[in-house]
C-alpha cells in the first residue's frame, strides 16, 4: 500500500470516521451499561 496512490481527501476521512466508529462504540457501550 503505497501513501501516493491514496488521495489527499482520503486522509481526513479516514481521520474523522475512524474517531466517530470509536465514538458510537463507546456511546452502545455506555447505553447498555446504563440499560443494564
Amino acid at each position: 500500500m503505497t501513501a501516493s496512490f491514496l488521495p489527499p481527501i482520503l486522509t481526513p476521512v479516514v481521520t474523522l470516521v475512524f474517531p466517530a466508529m470509536v465514538f458510537a462504540l463507546f456511546f452502545v457501550l455506555i447505553e447498555q451499561e446504563e440499560v443494564a
